[in-house]
């Protein structure tokens, strides 16, 4: 996850996140609403993780997209799907992300690196 640019962090200062999970990696936060909306219009899934240094980072879409992943249940799809983030959970070492449109992101939850993807409808 690359760390957010002056920009991307100027959409999120004063916001409250929807959720927040401690994660040995910092704090993930996931934000809803016209924060979520502003994140993605600028390319960014509509997640964070504050690090302990104080460093901000994000999921770029573009990134997420091009990821060598396989999607369960959609083998046919060539992309993950990239959509809003509703919720997310912390199981184990995984954090689990569903998205708006029927989609469950893992990730591992030391690094934040994404593992795979499930659709779920």
């Amino acid at each position: 996850m690359p760390h957010l640019s002056r920009e991307a962090k100027r959409l999120i200062i004063g916001a409250a996140p929807k959720d927040s999970i401690r994660l040995p990696c910092g704090i993930l936060e996931l934000y809803s609403s016209s924060v979520a909306d502003d994140l993605l219009k600028a390319g960014l899934l509509n997640i964070v993780v504050r690090e302990a240094s104080g460093q901000i980072k994000s999921c770029e879409i573009k990134d997420f997209l091009n990821s060598a992943v396989r999607v369960e249940g959609q083998e046919n799809l060539k992309t993950p799907n990239a959509s809003c983030i509703t919720s997310v959970w912390l199981d184990g070492g995984t954090v689990y992300a569903q998205h708006w449109e029927g989609f469950v992101s893992r990730f591992d939850a030391a690094t934040m690196r994404f593992e795979g993807q499930k659709f779920t409808k």
